[in-house]
């Protein structure tokens, strides 16, 4: 007969008389004798019940009451007096146990975390030093000594406060998954403290060029006449528009005839035998007077910022004297068979939409700055809204808002006139670009770091050493910028996510290095390199090794094809884009098929 003294009355309802279960416990509790009770355990433990009971009833609040009646009946078996102090025997066990757990095992505080800015990364420079940053003082020669890199590599390390660098012997091999990881029991902090579990970092490095003999010249083809302040803006493989041209006389811009709000084909033409300069004059002023009958801006709270007499555009609206651009010029799409298309007047930015189909000018005027909305075949104009402040950068939100950025402000503008301040800005800033994937914006000036600012959130975070060069990839996941702080240029590049810059080797890191921008996918970079003697030219470098696969001539604006494997730039007076050999043609990014 199994002994009923030690069963617990809750267990006994749980198992319902199962049979079974019943006779599993007794198993387990045979498995387990009880200890011998400590004789003074009784003494102990009533004194401290009654110290209890005097604490949670205190004398004053006590209330005498007449005994009840009872009917007297055998008292259940865990209320026998034997039974109790079993009872009593086995809290004391637990309690004492748990009082020996308590000074055997002291309970750990898992404070030990790592983080590095290669996790993660698929395209880590093999000439990278691998840094691991500790949130506290570590026991270093432990960390060291716990430390495996797969596959096997071999490294020296080094310490700089809680980080530690891990510089390879011989550097990393291209194109290959490495894992660096630290035991939790090595990584311990001076403190005692150790990791929860062990530390583990994972990123791949970047294929390593092919050597070649020479770098590959650019033969550019020539597109047409621009002005020295343009912009080129790539559509697709065979069409660029550039935000200030002089439209040449022996390629007479076209415009299509049909559809409202149609940039003077007629003023285009008569003027194909004109010079260059009075062709611009003349188309210019056929545009400035035409308006999409759909356009319509309307008033927002922060009309003050705003000229909204000049917001409203209407089938009968009739040129304003005062509405002329400021650039010399115009703005036009220009394609390789050398079709020339008048896209307006001259735009100080311009910015194409996430489709492909319109782009978004900032037009100055002496009235202020006109925010309009341009279709890349020049079918017509919609003028969203008028400012009266100078406009330092456009861009994109989504497909139905645009960006703009005075020297103060960031704002949106919907497609039907409705402006929101996003932002602020920082005083004294004077250059601002925004992401082609319209998360992020840059906005920074010539004598301090400039910013990141997320659109979305309204967020800041310094970029070290960056001014006014910076440049996003076309999807907007990193972003690069010239540090020219300490003396010589470096090209520096980062996730857009997380603060976690790495520097790009240079071929000539003394020159002077201009005119930066990024492929799609931050494979390829151009920039302008201006040596101290010498001319500039215009080079193509692989990221993130910076092996400068191909230059050309004296240029700026360099701005990469939809595709990635063109470069189109500014030359000698001209637009002109180039293939880049070597280069696959990558899917764009941003684009609408046809």
């Amino acid at each position: 007969m199994p002994d009923q003294r030690w069963l617990d009355p809750e267990l006994d309802r749980l198992f319902d008389g199962d049979a079974e279960l019943t006779a599993l416990a007794h198993r387990v509790r045979a498995a387990r004798p009880e200890p011998a009770l400590d004789p003074r355990f009784k003494n102990v433990l009533r004194a401290q019940l009654m110290r209890e009971a005097t604490n949670v009833v205190p004398a004053h609040t006590r209330v005498d009451r007449p005994a009840p009646r009872v009917r007297l009946r055998r008292a259940p078996w865990w209320r026998r007096p034997t039974h109790v102090a079993w009872a009593g025997a086995g809290l004391g066990v637990a309690l004492v146990g748990a009082a020996v757990l308590t000074v055997a095992r002291p309970v750990q505080d898992h404070s030990v975390t790592a983080i590095s800015p290669v996790a993660q990364l698929h395209a880590v420079s093999t000439d990278n030093v691998i840094t691991v940053s500790f949130s506290v003082p570590m026991n270093q020669q432990a960390v060291v000594a716990g430390l495996h890199i797969r596959p096997a590599t071999a490294v020296t390390t080094t310490w700089s406060g809680n980080q530690l660098q891990i510089t390879p012997t011989h550097h990393l091999a291209g194109n290959t998954p490495y894992t660096v990881t630290i035991d939790h029991t090595a990584a311990r902090a001076l403190s005692g403290e150790v990791a929860a579990s062990d530390i583990h970092i994972t990123f791949g490095t970047a294929p390593v060029p092919p050597s070649v003999s020479s770098v590959a010249q650019l033969t550019p083809h020539l597109l047409s006449a621009v002005s020295d302040s343009a912009q080129l803006i790539p559509v697709d493989s065979n069409t660029v528009i550039a935000t200030a041209a002089t439209v040449p006389a022996t390629a007479p811009p076209t415009s299509p005839s049909a559809g409202p709000g149609a940039s003077g084909s007629a003023s285009a033409s008569a003027s194909a035998s004109a010079s260059a300069s009075a062709s611009a004059s003349a188309s210019a002023s056929a545009t400035a007077a035409s308006a999409s009958p759909s356009s319509s801006a309307k008033p927002t709270s922060d009309a003050s910022r705003h000229n909204s007499p000049s917001a409203t555009a209407g089938p009968n609206a009739s040129p304003s004297p005062t509405a002329t651009p400021s650039l010399a010029g115009e703005m036009v799409s220009m394609k390789t068979d050398g079709t020339v298309t008048d896209l307006g007047p001259a735009a100080s930015s311009a910015a194409l939409a996430p489709g492909g189909r319109q782009l978004v000018a900032a037009v100055p005027t002496s009235a202020g700055t006109q925010v309009v909305l341009v279709p890349v075949d020049g079918s017509g104009r919609t003028v969203l809204t008028t400012l009266a402040a100078p406009v330092l950068a456009t861009g994109w939100l989504s497909t139905s808002t645009v960006l703009v950025a005075e020297s103060d402000r960031i704002l949106s503008i919907d497609l039907l006139g409705h402006v929101t301040k996003l932002a602020g800005l920082q005083p004294g800033v004077t250059t601002v670009v925004f992401a082609a994937a319209g998360g992020h914006a840059f906005a920074g000036s010539a004598n301090q770091d400039g910013q990141l600012v997320d659109l979305a959130t309204s967020q800041t975070r310094p970029l070290p050493g960056s001014r006014t060069g910076v440049a996003f990839s076309g999807d907007g996941a990193t972003v690069a910028w010239i540090d020219g702080a300490a003396g010589s240029a470096r090209l520096v590049t980062s996730p857009v996510a997380r603060q976690a810059g790495d520097t790009i080797p240079l071929s000539a890191p003394a020159d002077s290095i201009t005119d930066l921008t990024l492929d799609d996918a931050a494979t390829h970079a151009a920039f302008v390199d201006q040596p101290r003697s010498g001319g500039a030219e215009l080079q193509v470098v692989s990221l993130p090794s910076g092996t400068v696969i191909a230059v050309g001539p004296p240029a700026r604006a360099p701005v990469f094809g939809a595709h990635g494997d063109q470069v189109a730039f500014v030359s000698a007076g001209a637009a002109q884009i180039a293939p880049l050999a070597g280069v696959p043609a990558g899917a764009p990014l941003n684009r609408l098929p046809d």
